[in-house]
């Protein structure tokens, strides 16, 4: 199962330097099925990033978590499960890193990236991006943002190796 590969291993078991944690946000069905996401998991692992999800979040802390500044809870449940997880992860800073993968016209998804945006303003100390796929998204494309977004993380964190 791809979930369970080595983080950093490429298909010829060569190990790259695990040194990057990134969060992939979204609906689970467009982050899992790897042709929807065009491999987004397999592309991080092969780039040297651990990758966690919303799922891998204890349900109870994200029961914990307040929706920004919202007045009740998302009526959609995974965008309010995505909504929760980013506000945690923001606040707690444990990843280097957080994407947004949302897929062109999902209604819930707009509304959701704003709210995840808004969030990433207020903690600045996680840099975020999103990532929208559609029937057009290419692996080439794809693979050239995620680099791009996994190299600057990197040089980041070598700079400002404490973000708190």
């Amino acid at each position: 199962m791809e979930l369970l590969e080595t983080p950093g291993a490429d298909k010829a078991g060569v190990q790259t330097k695990v040194n990057l944690k990134f969060a992939v946000l979204g609906y689970p069905y467009a982050i899992y099925d790897s042709f929807i996401s065009v491999n987004i998991i397999k592309k991080l692992r092969q780039l040297g990033v651990m990758v966690m999800t919303a799922e891998n979040i204890h349900p109870a802390l994200l029961a914990l978590q307040r929706n920004c500044d919202l007045p009740k809870r998302l009526f959609w449940t995974l965008s309010d499960v995505a909504l929760k997880a980013a506000h945690l992860l923001f606040k707690q800073g444990r990843v280097d890193g957080i994407l947004h993968l949302t897929a062109f016209g999902c209604g819930p998804d707009s509304l959701l990236n704003k709210l995840i945006e808004m969030e990433a303003k207020k903690h600045r100390n996680v840099p975020f991006m999103t990532l929208m796929i559609d029937e057009h998204t290419g692996e080439a494309g794809m693979a050239t943002s995620l680099e791009a977004f996994v190299d600057m993380v990197r040089r980041r964190k070598e700079v400002i190796p404490c973000r708190k």
